[in-house]
């Protein structure tokens, strides 16, 4: 079985022409377990921007200074911007499908 040893890295992706953010797969571990689904899904949402999101680009506030990537921005965006918000954590999820996870059994001889 191959393991993608780089899927911490980070990769680039297009929300437009200007805005880009630089993401990595969101490790399992990081999940929390709570009751209500509502919570969860944010709770998750939160902790995947706050985990995989590692820089952007493009994006300015109102007065045209460039928006900082950190925790409490990357909040911001998921409670005021959902659509960017859920458009970044589809692709934080497709990361971890960039490769096939078929394990190979082999017969001892």
């Amino acid at each position: 079985m191959k393991i993608n040893t780089k899927l911490a890295d980070g990769k680039w992706i297009s929300w437009n022409e200007k805005v880009k953010f630089l993401i990595r797969a969101f490790p399992i571990d990081n999940l929390m377990l709570l009751n209500d689904q509502f919570v969860q899904q944010r709770v998750l949402g939160k902790q995947m921007l706050e985990y995989s999101v590692m820089d952007w680009d493009g994006i300015e506030d109102e007065d045209g200074k460039k928006y900082e990537c950190n925790d409490a921005n990357k909040d911001y965006i998921l409670n005021y911007y959902d659509e960017l918000g859920e458009f970044v954590v589809r692709e934080i999820e497709k990361l971890k499908n960039l490769e096939p996870r078929s394990v190979k059994k082999t017969s001892k001889k």
